[in-house]
């Protein structure tokens, strides 16, 4: 199962939402390169027919295989939520691929045959199941590749600290770091190259820079994201008290709509992984 399903992940069951903040995120970047598209660029797997997308949600990075991998592929998306089955499968059926779909996580590995998958994708979702290398080894072909998009441990630093100071002024003093910078160092950026190397031959990494930029007058765009991730960069005890956690979102709109600009450090990377290391 996705670590943590019960407190973190559990935010992508809102499937709307989900869409939505993936749309703020791309409105406010500075780097306007899809980030597919720069995970992909001059990879091709034409031979490819067995396809796995982990964490797919609604399917955002198998989208970017048109025209990359066979027609006779199999695209098949796992995650936790059933709400994401229709999605998915409507989109693998646009693309002209035969979409699969299962909502069993990451236990839905244990159903394949071990070297039997060409490419395996892990788009921002790694961080939830870090332990799940060895599976990867395992299915692919000794030809296959597995490409990971994740965060650097920075990620949304100035959001995560002006939080903090709110919570700070609100009396809660945290001694622990919030849940969503717990999470961006179950498998941060910086770490992955010494994390892969045990499993993997090549592995080469691209960094993606790109920042997030809101003012004044798109403050209220930033608090949607947050208020739909508020379990990430609220504590459980900010988040059982409606009151408490109103008024700490006020107090963040309240200082960001005073700011002429707020950037925001959204550095990720990817990782193409090859020559899987077979036991």
């Amino acid at each position: 199962m996705f670590y943590p399903a019960d407190k973190l992940s559990v935010v992508f069951r809102n499937t709307s939402g989900h869409v939505e903040s993936s749309e703020i995120i791309i409105a406010h970047s500075t780097n306007k390169e899809d980030i597919r598209k720069f995970a992909l660029h001059n990879l091709k797997f034409k031979n490819a027919i067995s396809v796995i997308d982990l964490g797919c949600g609604f399917g955002f990075f198998t989208q970017a295989l048109k025209g990359r991998i066979s027609r006779q592929a199999v695209a098949i998306g796992i995650d936790c939520y059933p709400e994401y089955r229709e999605s998915y499968l409507t989109l693998c059926r646009e693309l002209g691929f035969t979409g699969r779909f299962y909502d069993s996580g990451i236990e839905a590995l244990s159903g394949f045959q071990p070297g039997s998958v060409d490419l395996i994708l892990s788009s921002f979702s790694i961080y939830f199941f870090p332990q799940i290398m060895p599976n990867v080894v395992s299915l692919l072909k000794s030809e296959g590749t597995f490409i990971i998009v994740t965060h650097y441990s920075t990620h949304l630093k100035e959001l995560t600290t002006l939080i903090n100071e709110i919570l700070n002024d609100l009396g809660i003093l945290q001694t622990e770091p919030l849940p969503h910078d717990r999470l961006c160092r179950n498998f941060p950026a910086e770490e992955g190259v010494d994390r892969l190397t045990r499993y993997f031959n090549k592995i080469v990494k691209r960094d993606y820079n790109n920042e997030l930029v809101f003012n004044s007058e798109s403050a209220s765009e930033l608090m949607k994201y947050v208020n739909y991730k508020k379990s990430f960069f609220l504590p459980e005890t900010v988040l059982k008290n409606p009151e408490l956690s109103m008024e700490a979102e006020y107090m963040l709109l309240n200082k960001i709509s005073k700011m002429k600009e707020f950037r925001i450090t959204k550095k990720d990377a990817v990782f193409i992984c090859t020559h899987p290391i077979k036991n």
